[in-house]
């Protein structure tokens, strides 16, 4: 069953694609939970991400994901062939899966979902989710999601929130318990990942650290956990110190991990991390690990790519956190590459 953040990848990565090339390209990204009946209709940090009215009835809780962006935004009838498998806009493929696996995701569980844009003026996709439907998938690793959105786009400027609409406590008296929230907005978000080159996966570790001490209490129930600029930066530097690299010297090594939907689905992001931690646990100098996009060869996801100054690309497929391990150390520390987990071996 496919997870809910990867569905919410789905409608961010079809965000970004809308606001390539476009002047002060901005996605926003709407969390909203309703935990019980009664729970006050959210608003969300803009007009422009606001979830529209509940279609369900009194006493089921929801989850609803919104993607809002300023892009080129499409007609009525785009609008309406985009929620369709058999359409899509891309020249590498014939079909488009993002919006129909989600629209069909919700409507699953008895939910809703709709497309709103207008040629210029941008585009907003709404899904919502009753979460006690037996068919409504699992949340799936949110803060590694997030993380690879925003960090797999420095381009865009994002803004990310999350809230929680506590509905009853649930005691003699039925108080209503207080909302909480979460906004990760374009300043707290760059604070985080500065100085990183475009793809650093160091940037992914500090994003993933960020959303998972708030996002970690906010799914908890517990209160937001939101830090100050400088406490952002704090972040920033302990992932700069994991993994010390070189990346103008002309002999460093690049280790790419392929993050698009498809690697994502197929366990990269324990990949990315495994790669990374056990390359500062090696204390390598001039290795940088870095996310990219699809690599082309989706039946082997999750793939990574190793470059070595003076050698052959090297292609990992079907990799796992362990066997990312044993390239580390076989590969990157040994210099002998792991055969039997390449594209050759695997054709």
């Amino acid at each position: 069953m496919r997870e809910l953040s990867l569905h919410l990848l789905d409608l961010a990565e079809n965000a970004a694609a809308a606001v390539n090339g476009v002047r002060g390209a901005r996605v926003e990204i709407v969390l909203a939970l309703e935990e019980a009946a009664g729970g006050r209709a959210w608003t969300g940090p803009t007009e422009n991400a606001r979830p529209g009215p509940s279609a369900f009835p009194q006493g089921s809780a929801r989850l609803t994901m919104c993607v809002a962006d300023n892009g080129r935004g499409m007609t009525a009838q785009q609008a309406r062939l985009a929620q369709s498998p058999f359409y899509t806009t891309r020249a590498t493929r014939g079909v488009g899966l993002g919006l129909p696996l989600c629209k069909a995701a919700a409507l699953r569980t008895g939910g809703a979902f709709t497309v709103e844009s207008a040629p210029d003026r941008g585009t907003r996709v709404t899904a919502v989710f009753r979460r006690a439907h037996i068919d409504c998938p699992p949340l799936g690793a949110l803060p590694e999601t997030l993380a690879a959105i925003v960090g797999g786009h420095p381009e865009i400027d994002f803004t990310v929130s999350a809230r929680v609409d506590g509905g009853t406590d649930g005691g003699a008296n039925a108080a209503p318990c207080a909302a909480r929230e979460f906004i990760a907005g374009e300043q707290a978000l760059r604070a985080v990942t500065e100085g990183f080159a475009p793809g650093d996966a160091r940037a992914f570790l500090s994003l993933k650290k960020y959303f998972t001490e708030n996002l970690s209490l906010f799914l908890q129930k517990g209160e937001h956990g939101m830090k100050s600029l400088e406490e952002l930066a704090a972040i920033r530097d302990k992932m700069k110190q994991t993994v010390e690299t070189r990346e103008a010297a002309h002999d460093a090594t690049r280790v790419a991990v392929g993050m698009a939907t498809c690697g994502i689905a197929a366990g990269a992001r324990g990949v990315l991390n495994a790669f990374t931690e056990e390359v500062a646990k090696s204390g390598l100098h001039g290795v940088l690990v870095t996310q990219t996009g699809c690599i082309g060869l989706c039946q082997y996801e999750p793939v990574v790519e190793v470059f070595r100054e003076g050698e052959e690309k090297v292609t990992y497929v079907k990799m796992t956190p362990e066997k990312a391990a044993r390239v580390v150390a076989e590969h990157l520390v040994g210099g002998t590459p792991v055969a039997e987990y390449t594209i050759a071996s695997a054709q």
